[in-house]
């Protein structure tokens, strides 16, 4: 019996003696655990900061264009200055077009594109296209706009992605920043969108 509560008391002043050892560490551990949460707060802040002075900085210099998605007889419009990486608003839209070459030059004859088709449903486009320049502050049309096209009609399969160029019939285009926009039709209820990207020409 007496061996007995001796082990009681034994264990007894070990958890309290444990006990003085977690009292006596805690603070440490709280300072530790909280400069933790403030050094992962403070690099992500950073490094966010970084990546919008990256893109604002690539964009005022030239080299993002900008990208439109708009559903014909509405006034959202989608707009991404980063590459499709983010959209306005956090509008995410279902498909886009992108340049694959954000910078020409007045050498080449076809404008080359992507359409990018991330939605469950097929899309429709054809050859045709819409050109467009930056004069005077404010989008002119283009004396070089694309009105040569055929009537073909191409396939965009949903969750995929359809490059094709835009024949600009052997006409050179001088240096300047340029709108192309081509429209496309949803296939499961027929909408029609516009598609546009920025591009520049050295």
């Amino acid at each position: 019996m007496r061996k007995r509560l001796r082990r009681i008391s034994y264990t007894s002043n070990t958890e309290k003696s444990d006990k003085r050892i977690s009292e006596k560490w805690k603070p440490y551990i709280i300072v530790i655990c909280t400069a933790f949460i403030f050094l992962y707060l403070t690099v992500r802040l950073i490094e966010h900061a970084q990546v919008k002075n990256d893109i604002q900085e690539r964009v005022e210099g030239g080299n993002i264009m900008k990208l439109y998605v708009q559903r014909e007889g509405e006034n959202i419009v989608y707009i991404s200055t980063d590459g499709a990486i983010s959209w306005s608003d956090k509008r995410n839209p279902d498909f886009y077009m992108q340049m694959t070459e954000e910078k020409l030059t007045d050498s080449v004859f076809n404008i080359p594109i992507k359409i990018v088709n991330s939605s469950d449903n097929n899309l429709t486009v054809g050859s045709g296209f819409s050109l467009y320049v930056w004069e005077d502050s404010e989008w002119s049309p283009s004396e070089d706009d694309g009105l040569f096209h055929d009537d073909m009609g191409y396939s965009v399969p949903s969750h995929s992605t359809y490059e094709m160029t835009c024949d600009l019939q052997n006409i050179r285009l001088k240096a300047g920043k340029y709108l192309i926009t081509k429209t496309v039709i949803r296939e499961n209820d027929r909408s029609v969108w516009t598609l546009s990207a920025e591009f520049t020409v050295k």
